[in-house]
């Protein structure tokens, strides 16, 4: 059942993921054949991407760590205390 749940959560980011890897490499082609400053241009806007992203990664990868923690003592309302507080 908790492997359930988990593939529930787990599955929109894993198609987000996969949309974003497989049009990288639909694409880089394409831009590679454009020239050097739309190559560049390209890479710069993927920089940027990634340090965006990363911020909403590590939190939620911090988040579910917590969770799972309380959620294996037994503390749920452990969890919902964190996420109310997360949304303030």
């Amino acid at each position: 059942e908790h492997i359930k749940l988990g593939w529930k959560y787990a599955l929109p980011c894993m198609a987000q993921q996969g949309v974003m890897y497989f049009s990288s490499a639909v694409i880089q082609p394409v831009i590679n054949g454009l020239g050097n400053s739309q190559i560049a241009a390209y890479s710069v806007a993927l920089e940027i991407y990634d340090m965006i992203t990363i911020f909403f990664y590590s939190a939620s990868s911090s988040v579910s760590t917590f969770s799972k923690q309380c959620y294996a003592k037994g503390k749920i309302n452990l969890i919902k205390k964190g996420l109310i507080l997360l949304s303030k």
